[in-house]
């Protein structure tokens, strides 16, 4: 007997139902739950009755326990399905759960059958407001392997080479997934994720400057949040009086704490001297047209050890038979989205 979707997806969509009636979101789980919190409430006005709460408390955590027990029984009868039947009927030469569901995902393939999709919101990435380095974490790619409120955290680990530092990647889910390094992609498949790291390593203007006035930008002495804004940004105004140009950088956007500025005949390139002892100095070539004071750099700076990223994985809308098999046993199926799936929802219902 080779694949037949009707007695696979069924035999297991009944497993599904009831691990959800157990632990899914209306399940007893969160029956119980919100139960408890109804106690938790009504048994907290004095010691005897916070006595009472304890013996409920301490009822509901066995309770749970055994409901976690059920659903751990009902997923050891899946694999055992799965590993003896469904792996006989594919004739899979591996023995483990994960070879006869990468074999049912070719033949689902073959048919070209799907289960409905996972709907996966994705939360950031955003980088720590005290990073010593400015540079991104892109989510180059998100997979139906993701799980449900997973949240990552990278984390540099080694700054000694810059441009190629490591970071560890961490998750909520899954525990340490391995080590990424600056400039180079990481994926986990496990958590359902592709991620870049990239370093800023030129000065960008960020704001302003629309008609390309300044160009050139050097800078010495730069100390991220100290001679610039806490992200590296620099807040620049360009003036003119009877032909002498000046250029002045604040490190803040009201423009009040000026730490360089320079000034010259015509244009070309003007040298910025520090102020207020600010150490910072550098130069800048004008091509001025008319004043501007909307300009705005971000300087680079190296990662240091220590900064960090975060993102999450979230799922909003649920496919019956793909969060089972991703959650379950960290394997997606070949999915469509909602409604044109051929494996009906309705099995596992």
């Amino acid at each position: 007997m080779a694949y037949v979707k009707e007695v696979i997806f069924q035999n297991i969509g009944k497993a599904i139902k009831k691990c959800n009636k157990i632990a899914g979101d209306e399940g007893f789980k969160s029956l119980l739950d919100s139960i408890m919190e109804e106690i938790v409430e009504l048994y907290n006005d004095s010691s005897e009755e916070r006595e009472i709460l304890y013996r409920f408390s301490s009822a509901n955590r066995a309770d749970l326990q055994a409901l976690d027990g059920m659903v751990s029984r009902t997923v050891a009868v899946v694999t055992a399905y799965l590993t003896s039947s469904v792996r006989k009927d594919l004739e899979v030469v591996g023995s483990g759960a994960k070879d006869v569901l990468e074999a049912l995902a070719e033949a689902m393939e073959e048919e070209g059958d799907t289960v409905k999709q996972n709907s996966i919101e994705l939360e950031g990435p955003t980088g720590s407001p005290e990073n010593a380095g400015n540079g991104i974490c892109e989510i180059l790619e998100v997979t139906q392997n993701a799980l449900d409120e997973n949240h990552f955290e990278i984390v540099c680990v080694d700054a000694s080479v810059e441009g190629s530092e490591q970071w560890a990647v961490r998750s909520s889910r899954l525990g340490e997934l391995g080590m990424a390094v600056t400039g180079e992609e990481f994926e986990s498949k496990s958590g359902g994720v592709r991620i870049l790291i990239t370093a800023q390593d030129e000065i960008e203007e960020i704001g302003g400057d629309e008609k390309n006035q300044l160009s050139g930008w050097e800078f010495a002495g730069a100390e991220k949040g100290e001679n610039t804004e806490e992200e590296g940004r620099l807040y620049v105004r360009l003036s003119d009086n009877s032909g002498t140009r000046t250029v002045s950088c604040y490190k803040d956007a009201a423009k009040t704490a000026l730490v360089c500025e320079g000034s010259r005949s015509g244009n070309g390139t003007l040298t910025l001297r520090e102020t207020n002892d600010s150490g910072l100095t550098g130069s800048v070539v004008v091509s001025y047209v008319e004043d501007d004071s909307d300009i705005v750099l971000k300087l680079p700076f190296a990662f240091g050890v220590g900064d960090r990223f975060r993102f999450s994985t979230n799922i909003s809308d649920k496919g019956l038979f793909q969060s089972f098999f991703v959650e379950k046993f960290g394997t997606a199926l070949p999915s469509a989205q909602s409604g044109s799936e051929t494996v009906p929802e309705a099995w596992a219902m």
